[in-house]
C-alpha cells in the first residue's frame, strides 16, 4: 500500500509539474509573440461591419498626399482611457501618422492645464480640439433620448485639411428684406460661429447700396423675405446666378408671413423670378403632420423630418438623421418639361410623410386633419436644385421651407398631450446645425471638408488588435492557449493510463 502511495504521490507531482511548465510556457508565448507582433508592426484588424476603429478610404485619400509638416498633441487623454470611447478615439488618430509620414503624434501630460484636449499645428497654424468635437448626439425617437456617436474621424480629418488651406471661403449674408435684418448677428450667432471656426469669412450685403454681389462670394444666404425685392436687387442675384453663383435658401411661408406682419397680401414678384430660374414656388399654408413619428412632442406644425440618406447632403450625415422644420412650407415644382428647359435638376433632401396636410387657415387651433385642409403626401421641404448655366459652369441653390430652425430664437414647446412646457433653441434641435454646416460646406465648394459620415451599424468589435503600450493585445489567443495547454495535458494523462 505505501509502494501505490508513493508512486500516487510522484505521479502526482509529475503531472503537476508538467501542468505548471505547459502554463508558464504559454504565458512566455504569449508575450513572445506579442512583442514580435509589435516590432512587426503588423495593422490592426477592424471587422466592424460600420469600420468603427479604423480610418476610411476617403479619409486615406485626402491625407496621405499632404506634404506640409503636421504635429499633432494629444493632450492629458491618459486620465480618460479608462472609457472604451476614449481609447478607441486615441487609437484613430495614431492611425493617421500611419497613412502620412509628415504627421507626427505625441501623447503629453500637462500637471499645469489638466483639461484634456488635441493640438494640431501646421506652418503657423494652430487648432484645438477637446473630447466633445470627436462625439455627437442624435436624438432617439424610439428611446427619446440623445445618443452619442463617435465622429472623431470626420472632425480629424476636417481639422488636418483646414490647418493646411490657405483659401479662406466668402460668404455673404443678405439680410436687408429680412425680419432678422436689425440684429442679424443675435439670430444667427450660432451659425456664424460655426461658420468661423470653418476658416469661413462671413460678411453682410446690402444690395439697396452694392448694386452687385462681390465676385469672390462662394455663398449667398438669404433668409426669409417679408417684402419684395427691387428691380436693381434682382437683376443683381439674377448675374450671380447666371455667372454660376451658389445660393442657401431659407424662406418661410408667405402667409405666416402674412399672419406675423399684418400684411393683407405678402407679394414678392421680384424675388419670384429669381427662383423662377430655378423652377419651383412655395405653397401657401403650413404643412402639417399626423404621423407622430414625424413630429416634436406631438405639436404637428413641428415636423421632425428624416433627411434623405441618399442625398448628396444626407450621406455626410449620420444614418436617419432628423432636422425640426417650423411651420414650414410647402416646395412646389415645375413640371419635367419646364424644368428640362430650364436646365434644371433637383434632389429632395427632406419631405414631409404620406399623411402630412396643407392648411391654409392659420386661425384653426385643431391640430387634426379638416376638411378645409389639402392632402400633401411627401411634401418637398428642401431640396438641392442644379441649374446649368453655360457650358461648364452650373449654379446650385438648396432651399429649405424654412428659416426659424437656422436661428438661434427661443422655441417654447408644449407637449398637447402631456401639457408639459420646454424651451429650446431653433438651431439645436435634432441635426439642424450640422445640416446647416454641411450645406454650405457644398455650396462653397469646401467638399474637401466633407467626410462621410460612418454609418454605425454595430459598435461591437468582432476582432480588433488594440495597440496598447509595450504589447498588442490579442483579445481571442489566451484564452485559446489556455484551451491548447489544456487539451495537451489531457493526452499525456490519457497515454499513460
Amino acid at each position: 500500500m505505501k509502494d501505490i502511495l508513493e508512486n500516487m504521490n510522484k505521479k502526482t507531482i509529475k503531472q503537476m509539474l508538467i501542468t505548471i511548465m505547459l502554463f508558464v510556457v504559454t504565458i512566455v508565448a504569449y508575450f513572445a509573440i506579442n512583442i514580435l507582433v509589435e516590432k512587426l508592426n503588423i495593422r490592426d484588424i477592424d471587422m466592424t461591419e460600420s469600420k468603427v476603429y479604423s480610418l476610411t478610404n476617403e479619409s486615406k485619400e485626402k491625407i496621405k498626399n499632404i506634404n506640409e509638416k503636421i504635429e499633432i498633441q494629444i493632450i492629458n487623454f491618459d486620465q480618460y482611457l479608462y472609457a472604451s470611447n476614449i481609447l478607441n478615439s486615441v487609437n484613430v488618430i495614431k492611425e493617421y501618422s500611419k497613412i502620412n509620414n509628415n504627421i507626427t503624434i505625441e501623447q503629453i501630460t500637462d500637471s499645469e492645464d489638466t483639461s484634456a484636449s488635441i493640438v494640431l499645428k501646421c506652418n503657423g497654424n494652430t487648432k484645438t480640439l477637446s473630447i466633445d468635437d470627436l462625439y455627437t448626439y442624435e436624438f432617439s425617437s424610439e428611446t427619446y433620448t440623445n445618443e452619442s456617436l463617435d465622429i472623431t474621424e470626420e472632425t480629424m480629418t476636417n481639422a488636418i485639411i483646414e490647418i493646411t488651406t490657405e483659401n479662406n471661403k466668402y460668404i455673404y449674408l443678405y439680410t436687408t428684406h429680412s425680419p432678422y435684418a436689425d440684429y442679424p448677428e443675435s439670430y444667427f450667432s450660432t451659425l456664424i460661429g460655426k461658420l468661423d471656426e470653418k476658416l469661413n469669412e462671413i460678411n453682410y450685403l446690402d444690395l439697396t447700396t452694392t448694386q452687385n454681389i462681390p465676385e469672390d462670394c462662394d455663398c449667398l444666404i438669404i433668409p426669409t423675405l417679408k417684402e419684395d425685392i427691387s428691380e436693381t436687387e434682382r437683376d443683381a442675384i439674377i448675374n450671380y446666378i447666371n455667372n454660376g453663383g451658389n445660393i442657401l435658401l431659407l424662406q418661410e411661408s408667405y402667409l405666416l408671413l402674412q399672419e406675423t406682419y399684418g400684411v393683407s397680401e405678402l407679394k414678392l414678384p421680384n424675388f419670384q423670378s429669381v427662383i423662377d430660374l430655378y423652377g419651383f414656388s412655395f405653397s401657401e399654408g403650413i404643412v402639417m403632420e399626423q404621423s407622430s413619428e414625424n413630429m416634436l412632442n406631438n405639436i404637428p406644425e413641428f415636423i421632425s423630418v428624416e433627411i434623405n440618406s441618399d442625398s448628396t447632403i444626407g450621406k455626410y450625415l449620420d444614418e436617419n438623421a432628423k432636422m425640426l422644420l417650423i411651420d414650414s412650407a410647402k416646395i412646389n415644382f415645375k413640371d419635367n418639361d419646364t424644368l428640362k428647359s430650364l436646365n434644371v435638376s433637383y434632389e429632395v433632401i427632406a419631405q414631409a410623410s404620406d399623411s402630412a396636410f396643407l392648411r391654409k387657415d392659420l386661425t384653426i387651433t385643431d391640430y387634426s386633419k379638416l376638411d378645409s385642409d389639402e392632402s400633401a403626401p411627401n411634401a418637398i421641404l428642401s431640396a438641392l436644385i442644379t441649374k446649368k448655366v453655360g457650358d461648364d459652369k452650373t449654379s446650385e441653390l438648396i432651399v429649405f421651407s424654412n428659416s426659424i430652425f437656422a436661428t438661434d430664437s427661443s422655441v417654447p414647446v408644449k407637449d398637447i398631450l402631456t401639457e408639459q412646457s420646454s424651451v429650446g433653441t431653433a438651431i439645436y434641435f435634432n441635426k439642424n446645425e450640422e445640416v446647416l454646416e454641411k450645406s454650405i460646406k457644398y455650396l462653397t465648394d469646401n467638399k474637401d471638408l466633407l467626410i462621410l459620415r460612418k454609418k454605425y451599424y454595430d459598435n461591437i468589435p468582432t476582432i480588433k488588435l488594440i495597440q496598447n503600450g509595450t504589447t498588442v493585445q490579442i483579445l481571442f489567443g489566451l484564452p485559446i492557449l489556455i484551451i491548447l495547454a489544456g487539451f495537451i495535458v489531457w493526452r499525456i494523462r490519457k497515454n499513460k493510463k
